[in-house]
């Protein structure tokens, strides 16, 4: 008799062992005082997490694994400014959107679409945690852009 996930993922089996790294085999869960425990490893595997420990808090942590970043396709275009257009002073498409080397501090990048949409609104920075590294965003013809605190370079790609 197994478990089930939310997602309908069967977690275990009752007496399902499973493998360490060191090749040993040990039972998938374990049940005391009416309580299943079942090892965070796997667990952080079956949906697809990872879990690793951070000894300097004594924690175990589940973290989302990395997104592999696009493949650039074009040269790097930096900008700054208020008013920059899409078409104008940047092709339409696909843009890996960071910080230009050497910025310090934060830098808001804003683009609304031809109705006036908001299609993003973050703030960058290489050296603050208030601020992310990178986007990934498609450009439309006619989108107004705007860069304030820093330049950004704009990569196109897949």
């Amino acid at each position: 008799m197994g478990r089930k996930s939310n997602y309908g993922n069967q977690v275990a089996s009752v007496g399902q062992a499973m493998t360490l790294s060191s090749g040993k085999e040990v039972p998938f869960s374990m049940s005391y005082k009416g309580t299943t425990y079942l090892p965070l490893g796997k667990l952080a595997e079956l949906f697809d997490k990872n879990a690793v420990y951070d000894g300097a808090n004594n924690a175990a942590v589940i973290t989302s694994k990395a997104v592999p970043l696009p493949e650039p396709t074009g040269s790097p275009t930096t900008l700054t400014g208020v008013l920059l257009w899409v078409g104008e002073h940047l092709p339409a498409g696909r843009y890996m959107v960071t910080p230009a080397r050497g910025s310090s501090g934060l830098i808001s990048f804003t683009a609304t679409d031809r109705n006036g949409r908001s299609v993003v609104s973050e703030t960058l920075s290489l050296t603050s945690s208030l601020g992310v590294d990178i986007v990934i965003i498609t450009l439309s013809e006619g989108t107004l852009m705007s860069v304030v605190g820093g330049s950004l370079v704009f990569t196109p790609v897949d």
